[in-house]
């Protein structure tokens, strides 16, 4: 409690207590009850973060996973060149990309500080990589 009263987070607090919500007058406010109530609110949306990165990480834990249980699958079929594990990641890379982005037309692919632009021409159904390692990455 004296870490948050030292700093200015207390303060922005207690001026909202003492001033009120706007829908109580100053007099009716109960301070101690509105700072607790103001705490209360504070830790939850603080545990509620927590929970969210916390699924974040287990997500992120579950793809590699399946990274590492697409590696073993291949070893284990006898691939001895790593040529599928390299184009089926580049794949996976482009489709996350996709997604991330929301792009229809054309696909954008940063990786290793190099850009390539894939893109569909709707009159001939076909691709083009106009852009392949020409130009580096915008970051």
């Amino acid at each position: 409690m004296r870490v948050l009263q030292s700093g200015g987070l207390w303060r922005r607090l207690s001026r909202t207590c003492k001033y009120g919500w706007g829908q109580l007058p100053p007099e009716v406010c109960n301070h101690s009850l509105c700072m607790s109530s103001l705490l209360l609110v504070l830790l939850l949306v603080l545990l509620l973060l927590l929970l969210l990165l916390l699924l974040l990480l287990l997500l992120l834990l579950l793809l590699l996973l399946l990274l590492l249980l697409q590696l073993l699958l291949l070893l284990a079929l006898g691939k001895e060149s790593y040529a599928w594990l390299v184009a089926w990641l580049v794949a996976w890379l482009v489709a996350g990309q996709a997604a991330a982005t929301g792009r229809k037309g054309g696909v954008q692919l940063q990786l290793w500080g190099c850009r390539s632009q894939v893109e569909r021409r709707p009159s001939q159904g076909r691709l083009r990589l106009p852009q392949l390692l020409s130009k580096p990455a915008v970051r």
